[in-house]
């Protein structure tokens, strides 16, 4: 992937990441809390991405920013192993990312829910409003 590709690449998932996110917090401020996991999971995901293509870039800084906010999602998501695993990699840059540790605990996860007809619903919106494409959310859940 050439330097330009992955400029387009991070500036996409982006712009995708922080539609979910605009979106997950809206249902989650409604409590709508089940319908925003799914959201926040899949915002963790594309934070994940971002970071990996931050590494290709040499670029600790974003990278260790895309993780944090990776971990913080899916602890709205309720994954709370998945996020202690990768706030650790932060804590020496982010230490408050100690207390988003210390509220995983020992929690166990929450079934991820991927495809529920007010999930779906509202996947059709974002898709309809232009923020994300089908592709964003087709397969976000396929490997799980």
């Amino acid at each position: 992937m050439s330097g330009l590709d992955v400029e387009r690449r991070i500036e996409r998932l982006k712009t995708v990441k922080s539609a979910f996110i605009l979106e997950a917090r809206s249902l989650d401020e409604q409590g709508l809390a089940a319908f925003a996991r799914p959201l926040f999971r899949r915002a963790a995901e594309l934070e994940c991405e971002l970071a990996d293509l931050f590494r290709l870039q040499n670029d600790s800084r974003n990278a260790a920013i895309s993780l944090f906010s990776a971990g913080s999602c899916l602890v709205q998501a309720r994954q709370f192993r998945s996020a202690a695993e990768i706030l650790e990699t932060v804590t020496d840059r982010f230490p408050e990312a100690q207390a988003l540790i210390a509220e995983c605990g020992d929690q166990d996860d929450l079934p991820v829910v991927a495809e529920t007809p007010a999930l779906q619903t509202l996947v059709e919106l974002l898709v309809k409003k232009g923020l994300i494409t089908e592709d964003d959310w087709v397969g976000a859940f396929a490997a799980r």
